[in-house]
């Protein structure tokens, strides 16, 4: 029978595997064991390529770095850059035509929205070249895997400035204020927020105005919320005078309600009736619920 392929073994586990097989093959000495010289010289290739092993993983790391450090350089891409070039790896990424226009035409404005770090990207009125786009959206799918970069660049594209710390600094932001949510997930529903510098404060600001609004008032449901739409983290802001959910607009109101129930009342009564029944001892326990704006009901 042919015999099964053998597994490759990692670089370390490979140099001690090799010095292993000199050790069996090498003649014995007079004494019937093996020489010292031997042995001695056999570990000392172990080592030898041990450390060549870990010297090439170190180069790589410090490729790596490198290349996050070019993706965040204010310098930004070269002034005599392509626009066709632009054009043309954005849309091997998934852009249409269309978006990669505009984005190339955002990045080449100048403009700095976000606060973002990073900055260059074709600021100055020079379109951001290939070579700072593919160490961009590496840097980027680095940091929010699974992500479709994308759809994510056409809605904002001047997410391409953002330093890998401020991308950093956002998920961890949402996380805390969304706990049983997906960050990326959600960044990935509202680019926009991984360039808010006070994002921690926003999340904090709607959340806390949703809790104090949803008839639930349970804050596990108001961040199922958040997390599903996104956007209250900004809106929000437009209503720190709301008192009830009335005080909201109609657009807002629906998003608090399940699909097939029409009106808030309904959603306040829910919450009533299903609080009362808790009260007696025949609810849920007192869980917090889950998603579709009544806690799973």
């Amino acid at each position: 029978m042919p015999r099964a392929a053998r597994t490759p073994l990692p670089d370390g586990r490979c140099a001690l595997h090799r010095a292993g097989q000199r050790l069996r093959t090498r003649p014995k000495a007079s004494g019937g064991g093996f020489d010292d010289d031997v042995t001695a010289a056999a570990l000392e290739e172990a080592v030898r390529l041990v450390r060549a092993a870990q010297a090439l993983a170190a180069q790589q790391v410090r490729a790596e770095l490198l290349q996050s450090r070019l993706a965040d350089s204010a310098d930004g891409p070269d002034a005599a850059a392509s626009a066709a070039a632009a054009a043309a790896f954005l849309a091997e990424q998934g852009l249409s035509a269309r978006d990669a226009g505009a984005a190339i035409e955002a990045l080449s404005s100048g403009g700095d929205e976000g606060g973002g770090g990073g900055g260059g990207g074709g600021a100055g009125g020079s379109p951001p070249s290939r070579a700072w786009l593919e160490a961009k959206f590496l840097s980027l799918g680095r940091l929010l895997p699974g992500a479709d970069l994308a759809s994510m660049v056409s809605k904002r594209p001047l997410l391409l400035r953002a330093s890998s710390s401020q991308v950093v600094g956002a998920l961890v932001a949402l996380a805390a204020a969304l706990p049983a949510a997906d960050a990326v997930a959600v960044a990935e529903k509202r680019p926009g927020l991984l360039l808010l510098p006070d994002l921690a404060e926003r999340c904090e600001r709607a959340v806390s105005r949703l809790l104090r609004l949803h008839p639930s008032r349970r804050r596990r449901v108001v961040a199922w919320l958040v997390a599903e739409y996104p956007e209250l983290i900004e809106r929000m802001d437009y209503y720190p005078d709301a008192t009830t959910l009335d005080d909201l607009p109609i657009e807002i109101q629906n998003m608090m309600l399940p699909g097939g129930q029409a009106t808030i009342d309904w959603l306040y009564r829910y919450w009533a009736e299903r609080d009362a029944k808790e009260a007696a001892g025949g609810g849920t326990g007192g869980t917090d619920g889950g998603g579709g704006g009544t806690g799973g009901g």
